[in-house]
């Protein structure tokens, strides 16, 4: 079973390579993503880069700028 560590690592690597797609696809900025959260650009860089403990208010806020919404799901971790 992958421990607690693992799975919050591969989650953070997740989120930042969807965020890095929806930014390269949308041609927005940080500055713009921050302008359209509502938030400063200095917090839109450290989600950008994994710095930042993110709530899923801000993937809501996030999501509501790219004109998406957030789906979260569970699956399954199969045994070895």
């Amino acid at each position: 079973m992958m421990d607690d560590s693992a799975m919050l690592d591969t989650l953070q690597g997740n989120l930042r390579t969807n965020l890095d797609c929806l930014m390269r696809n949308s041609g927005m900025t940080q500055r713009e993503l921050a302008a359209r959260m509502g938030a400063n650009a200095a917090f839109v860089n450290r989600v950008l880069h994994v710095k930042a403990n993110v709530t899923i208010k801000t993937l809501c806020r996030i999501a509501a700028a790219f004109g998406y919404r957030v789906v979260i799901g569970f699956v399954k971790v199969e045994e070895p």
